[in-house]
């Protein structure tokens, strides 16, 4: 609640025309006792500084004010049952307001205008407000039981508390608590500097191994216009410088890997050996392992050259004789395959035991919708069942050959 200075005290020789300087004036004055319900008798000591007394406007005035004082201190809750019970903050207050707004209350000795104004007035205010004095009373008075509770709290509280740190050790100093964030700022610089290593070194393998690539040298690819004759795609045996067992050896280092590699190179040696003829199947490029040197990496190099070379003719030579290869079965009647060991031948045997009924453009449809791993793997094992009757094949080729020469010679 916000508190107005009061006035300081006046001197009675400053103001002589003052009538009722003191208390016991106004009571020996026939002004006092002048009807009890005259209530501007009864505030007749108030006096302008010239002795004249106030009017009974002035003094309605007055009351109005002096109420709306009384309201204020209602509304904070410092309005007492009667004026005899009012607290020093109220009585205080109730002062500093009324000789602020009236500056005449002032003339009189130990403020006692004010004091009897406040009597006067308040005892008629309160007669209607009684049951609201009481309920603002009850009010603040629990408010102030409920703010002493929590500071009872509060207070036990932190007593409570100082008991515990009593019983724990004594608390680090500023350098100690300090020491952990110097460790952190460490560790984190190092963790920076070993990463920064990390990526110089992986920088200068990556320099490296580009510098190995360029010095790698590649087999001459054969020119666009001049394609492979039959004789080099039936050429009997691998070119000199590449060793299967050896890209066998070197190349893989897991198991699926080595598996793989097996297949490639047994397909090599088929293509190379000249077995499949016309529809020789086409060697796929081995991709190469990460982990080798620089001598595995331009064997297994010179060998896709090779490859791609043998890829390039067996593919012109079967552009050729595609219409040749094609079955040619009633597209009404049951496709039956045929007795060679080739890879349409086994894939139609085992299709057509599980669907005896279709066509050979239906059988044709599904072979040709294979995927390359799987097209791939029929021609492994036609391969490898070729191999297991190749003996019969080589000497009835010798045997065509020979008898073709024969021909040409009586001729």
């Amino acid at each position: 609640m916000h508190f107005l200075p009061i006035p300081p005290p006046r001197s009675h020789d400053e103001f002589p025309l003052v009538q009722f300087w003191y208390r016991k004036d106004f009571k020996d004055t026939d002004l006092a006792t002048f009807g009890d319900n005259d209530k501007h008798q009864k505030l007749g000591f108030l006096e302008h500084e010239d002795g004249r007394q106030y009017t009974k406007e002035e003094i309605k005035a007055q009351r109005k004010h002096t109420s709306t004082a009384f309201q204020t201190l209602l509304l904070r809750g410092l309005a007492p049952p009667t004026w005899s019970q009012a607290s020093s903050v109220a009585v205080n207050w109730f002062r500093a307001e009324m000789l602020t707004h009236c500056p005449d209350l002032a003339l009189c000795a130990a403020n006692w205008k004010v004091d009897v104004l406040a009597t006067e007035v308040y005892s008629q205010w309160s007669r209607r407000r009684d049951v609201e004095i009481q309920e603002r009373l009850e009010d603040e008075a629990m408010k102030k039981k409920t703010e002493q509770g929590k500071k009872a709290q509060k207070r036990k509280a932190v007593e409570d508390d100082s008991e515990e740190d009593a019983d724990l050790p004594p608390s680090k100093s500023k350098k100690q608590r300090s020491e952990p964030k110097l460790d952190k700022v460490k560790s984190r610089s190092e963790k920076r500097r070993k990463k920064k290593k990390a990526t110089a070194n992986s920088s200068d393998v990556s320099s490296v191994l580009s510098s190995n690539s360029r010095n790698t040298t590649h087999p001459p690819s054969l020119p666009a216009s001049q394609p492979p004759s039959r004789a080099a795609t039936l050429s009997p045996a691998p070119a000199a410088d590449i060793d299967p067992s050896e890209l066998a050896n070197a190349t893989p280092y897991n198991r699926y890997h080595q598996r793989h590699h097996q297949a490639q190179i047994l397909l090599r040696r088929l293509v190379y050996s000249g077995i499949f003829g016309k529809s020789a199947p086409k060697a796929q490029r081995l991709n190469p392992p990460q982990q080798q040197d620089a001598s595995t990496s331009a064997i297994t190099t010179a060998a896709a050259g090779q490859t791609e070379a043998t890829q390039h003719s067996s593919d012109s030579t079967a552009a050729t004789s595609s219409s040749d290869n094609a079955p040619r079965k009633s597209k009404s009647k049951p496709h039956k395959p045929g007795a060679a060991h080739t890879a349409w031948n086994m894939f139609a045997r085992k299709h057509m035991k599980k669907n005896h009924k279709h066509t050979t453009a239906e059988v044709r449809a599904v072979f040709s919708a294979m995927s390359p791993p799987e097209l791939q793997t029929w021609k492994v094992k036609a391969a490898t069942k070729q191999i297991q009757k190749g003996g019969n094949a080589s000497e009835e080729s010798d045997s065509e050959g020979e008898g073709e020469a024969t021909q040409s010679a009586t001729a």
